[in-house]
């Protein structure tokens, strides 16, 4: 008896203590699941576009690239903005070329970022706003995505938000309401309130560990009553 006197008033305490967790637990859990990943990740927002033939007639020699850029560590050619172009990733970041002469691509203007985001924007609004980000003003939501990159930002139900390379064109992420909002659950959900990325951080595992007594004491405690009614029905 005693020992079941225990095991409740930890039972009681440890779940006053983690009790809002196990509720945000629940609760972010439930949103992650019940909303489908292609849409937080706004797949539904933008038009996949079709791969481009390349033509390899008067392509830059990619061994000259090489002897100019010895620190690279991966080279792509491809079709961007309608011309050939080198992609060139390092650890210092990523840089374009042009494909047929070599020379570092110049920036996308804001016009042609527009029109970029109009021809792959499959919502419902209109450009709102129109930003070019660099390390300076970058938001948290980009995450390591390259820079710099064009934001443009729509007046939909959601603030709908592409994000443009600045060089490529490519688009490098689409944000909305319902992403922020699965980020900031999953930010409570793993308990790391900084990176939003560690899920092996020792405050999840604390608060998983007490959730587990909670559980293991609750299923005790549980086991301990019907035994005792179960001895009293039979006497």
């Amino acid at each position: 008896m005693k020992l079941s006197r225990v095991v409740r008033k930890l039972h009681k305490i440890t779940a006053t203590l983690v009790g809002l967790q196990l509720l945000l637990w629940m609760v972010s859990g439930l949103y992650m699941t019940a909303v489908p990943i292609d849409i937080v990740r706004g797949q539904h927002l933008v038009d996949k576009p079709a791969s481009q033939p390349l033509n390899a007639l008067g392509v830059f020699p990619i061994d000259s690239v090489s002897q100019q850029y010895p620190d690279i560590t991966k080279i792509e050619l491809s079709k961007l903005r309608e011309q050939l172009v080198y992609r060139l990733t390092g650890k210092d970041g990523t840089l374009y070329l042009n494909g047929n002469t070599g020379q570092p691509l110049t920036p996308l203007s804001e016009i042609e970022a527009r029109g970029v985001a109009t021809s792959v924007y499959l919502g419902k609004g209109n450009i709102a706003n129109v930003s070019w980000i660099t390390k300076e003003n970058a938001p948290a939501e980009l995450g390591s995505r390259s820079l710099p990159v064009w934001q443009i930002t729509y007046d939909d139900l959601f603030e709908s938000t592409l994000y443009i390379s600045g060089f490529s064109g490519d688009v490098s992420a689409v944000r909305s309401d319902i992403w922020r909002m699965f980020d900031f659950l999953w930010m409570l959900h793993i308990m790391d309130y900084e990176d939003r990325s560690n899920f092996n951080n020792p405050l999840v595992i604390l608060a998983s560990s007490i959730g587990c007594f909670i559980v293991l004491s609750g299923l005790l405690m549980l086991i301990n009553t019907m035994r005792h009614k179960r001895w009293r029905f039979l006497s």
